[in-house]
């Protein structure tokens, strides 16, 4: 896909008409549209199929197939199209601690994230966390809480590493943590491949999915629905069947399924 179709797609399936000029408000609104229109999911490793991160392909998945994805596409896709619009960016690895206790055994690059420099300083893009998923682009500096749309994070850097974190009602969390370095093709591709492909890895065992429905995240793990309004506790509840679970996707989240929902309702555990 030519750079001038990348952008009038990507541009279309956002529904965005603003200016087309290099700025932080650009990359603030653009950031802020893109996970409320192309949903997280996970639904190609989940049953079993390769994930292809090719740009063409990803392009034609999210964009044209009206489907989401994870980090390896939906930040390779922000990524391609911020360099497009003439943005200065570079990609990034970073180790996912989400959830992980403190005796967790180190993990692996797993998630990628894109830098991007501005006269105003360097930022993060994140489109492709999922369900904590930042909602604007994140300014690289230490120790400030910076508020969003949907939650507030903050950095938090030690020997040169940095740590996400948002603000939770039990207080900070991290999220994950990189380093200022540029990654290559190849790491993304041999990370992808194990995120997709190995036995334990998250995505081939749990159905997962996020979208920003207004000023809430929806949220999906396996047959937990839980809605995180931006002020207020969240509620969970539990999908009753294929049928629900297929209101979900095709209505809340707004995606074309690759399977028959019962096909993907099987697969679930404890479904």
């Amino acid at each position: 896909m030519n750079e001038s179709l990348l952008i009038s797609s990507y541009m279309a399936r956002l529904e965005y008409t603003g200016a087309q000029t290099p700025s932080l408000a650009m990359l603030a609104e653009l950031h802020r549209l893109h996970p409320s229109t192309i949903p997280f999911e996970n639904l190609d490793p989940f049953l079993g199929r390769p994930v292809d991160i090719t740009p063409t392909a990803v392009a034609a998945k999210l964009i044209n197939g009206r489907r989401g994805g994870y980090c390896f596409e939906q930040n390779s896709l922000f990524h391609d199209v911020l360099a497009d619009l003439g943005f200065s960016v570079s990609p990034r690895a970073g180790r996912v601690i989400w959830n992980a206790g403190p005796d967790a055994p180190r993990s692996a690059l797993t998630h990628r994230i894109t830098k991007v420099s501005l006269p105003e300083g360097d930022y993060l893009a994140d489109v492709g966390f999922g369900g904590q998923n930042p909602t604007a682009p994140l300014l690289l500096a230490p120790d400030i809480e910076q508020r969003t749309p949907h939650g507030r994070f903050r950095f938090v850097v030690k020997d040169g590493i940095f740590e996400l974190q948002i603000r939770t009602s039990d207080g900070w969390r991290g999220m994950y943590r990189f380093a200022d370095e540029i990654q290559g093709a190849a790491d993304f591709e041999v990370a992808n491949w194990f995120s997709s492909t190995h036995p334990r890895s998250r995505f081939r065992n749990n159905l997962v999915g996020a979208r920003v429905v207004g000023d809430s995240r929806v949220n999906l793990l396996n047959t937990a629905v839980t809605v995180w309004p931006k002020d207020g506790p969240s509620e969970t509840r539990t999908l009753a069947g294929p049928d629900d679970l297929e209101h979900l996707l095709t209505e809340t989240y707004g995606l074309t399924l690759p399977a028959d929902p019962r096909t993907i309702w099987e697969k679930i555990p404890q479904a």
